[in-house]
């Protein structure tokens, strides 16, 4: 678990650094430590968006929802129709 965190908090300083694809890694290796991490999967989402892959965006943001973080729900219905 210890992992899981320490990989999602890099990611989040590679994001605030907008380093996109550094950010994307670290969620990743988060995400595959534990595949129902659903705030490594929102992260990812948002770098995603920000890099521009608006379709893996939408991937990730669907799959934070299912997981739980229903807060995104408007996101995801306005952003990826």
């Amino acid at each position: 678990m210890y992992i899981r965190i320490t990989k999602n908090s890099r990611g989040n300083a590679y994001y605030d650094l907008e380093k996109y694809s550094n950010a994307i890694s670290d969620y990743t290796k988060a995400i595959n430590i534990n595949p129902n991490y659903a705030e490594a999967y929102n992260n990812r989402g948002n770098a995603y968006c920000n890099s521009g892959n608006r379709k893996k965006a939408c991937e990730d943001w669907r799959k934070a929802y299912s997981l739980g973080i229903t807060d995104i729900k408007e996101l995801v219905d306005e952003f990826c129709k």
